[in-house]
Formats: C-alpha cells, structure tokens, sequence
C-alpha cells in the first residue's frame, strides 16, 4: 500500500486538471469583460461626436442619407456607431435631446444604451455626453 501512494506519477495531470478550469473561466471572463470596457468606451465617443456634430447643426449630421428610413440624427448616429465598430444600433438604443439646460448653458445630449450579455446574465452599457448648442 505504501509503495502505491508513495508514487508520483500523474501528479502534474492531476493539478492540471483542478487549476485548469479555474484559470481558464478567468481568462475568458477578462476577455468579455474587456469587450464591455472597449463597447462602453465606444459608446461614449460616438455620443461626445453626435452630440457635437448636431449642436452645431453640421451637415453631415443634419441631412437626411438616401438609404435611411428614420430621422437624418438618428441615422448619423447609427452610421457613426457602425464605422467605429459598433454596430446594430437602433432607434430605442439613441436618445437625443436638443434643448438641455446644463447650467447657464443649453446644450444637446446624445444618450446611447445597448444590451451587453456576460455569462448568460444581460447588462445595459450606455454612453451619454453633451454638448452646448451655438
């Protein structure tokens, strides 16, 4: 009995085997959750350049494409949101606000949402700025 327990063949298979899963959920879980860190920041960057683009009434933002079916901003957005890597937007996703009072200040918000699922339970990531109107 003693000579088989004093043996140690298979012990690296062993360890392996318990640390293996635990390594790999956590190698995985960075990886997703990265990819929620980097959507969000998408998010934000699309919202900061809507915002500015429709409160200076800019044409690229203001002008109605001939491939689109909704308002001329919401489609700036979505196209935007699409070119920087983030696409399938839709218009309950956008919220655009044209008249804010922020302070002494009216500006235009640009409010962005969409649903992010992790491991089977589903988050919203959103992304929101501001900009003052001319």
């Amino acid at each position: 009995m003693y000579a088989f327990l004093s043996r140690r063949e298979g012990t690296a298979a062993i360890e392996f085997a318990i640390i293996a899963p635990v390594f790999l959920t956590m190698f995985f879980g960075v990886i997703v959750m990265g990819i929620g860190i980097w959507s969000t920041s998408i998010l934000n960057q699309v919202a900061a350049e809507s915002a500015r683009c429709l409160a200076l009434a800019g044409p690229a933002c203001t002008e109605l494409p001939t491939d689109c079916s909704s308002a001329a901003e919401t489609c700036f957005v979505t196209s935007l949101a699409d070119i920087r890597g983030l696409p399938g937007l839709t218009v309950s996703d956008i919220s655009i606000e044209s008249d804010v009072s922020i302070g002494a200040a009216v500006s235009t918000r640009v409010t962005l949402t969409r649903p992010f699922t992790l491991l089977g339970y589903t988050m919203t990531l959103s992304g929101s700025a501001s900009y003052p109107n001319n």
